[in-house]
């Protein structure tokens, strides 16, 4: 029996990488698949103001309307949905058989609120550590060892 194909799923708010399995130890880093978010100011984002309305209790008074929603956090899960229909496709097309997940905190509990059954499925591990800002090998040596630790 083939030992399954196991890829990385490393993200935070802005960037993600999937990496397609581990290379050995110094040796060429494995190939990646790299994503990254549409950079928005928050300033960008909320420069219009949300607009007055008329006072329900008294006749022509005005005030104030808040923002309907939380621009920052909606931007993050547009950015997790990618993520997710990047990985659905290369499950979809047989290139990996499980997936291990090092995902932000925040950002995990994104990636759990939209991810379809089917890739609940394949997920082998999930770790809450950010590590997609780091330079390949140094990610690459830090996912060797993560991968090598038992996981409940």
């Amino acid at each position: 029996m083939t030992r399954p194909k196991e890829w990385i799923l490393v993200l935070n708010a802005h960037h993600a990488r999937l990496v397609e399995g581990l290379a050995p130890p110094r040796s060429a880093a494995s190939p990646e698949r790299v994503l990254e978010a549409e950079a928005a100011k928050l300033s960008e984002v909320m420069s219009d103001k949300p607009g007055r309305s008329f006072s329900s209790g008294a006749a022509g008074r005005r005030s104030a309307m808040s923002y309907a929603g939380d621009p920052v956090r909606d931007a993050e899960k547009a950015f997790v949905k990618r993520v997710i229909e990047m990985v659905e496709h290369a499950h979809d097309a047989g290139e990996f058989d499980r997936l291990a997940v090092f995902a932000a905190p925040r950002v995990l509990g994104l990636l759990r609120e939209a991810m379809p059954e089917a890739l609940r499925g394949v997920i082998s591990r999930e770790v809450p550590r950010n590590l997609a800002g780091l330079d390949p090998p140094l990610l690459h040596e830090i996912l060797r060892e993560e991968m090598a630790r038992d996981w409940p």
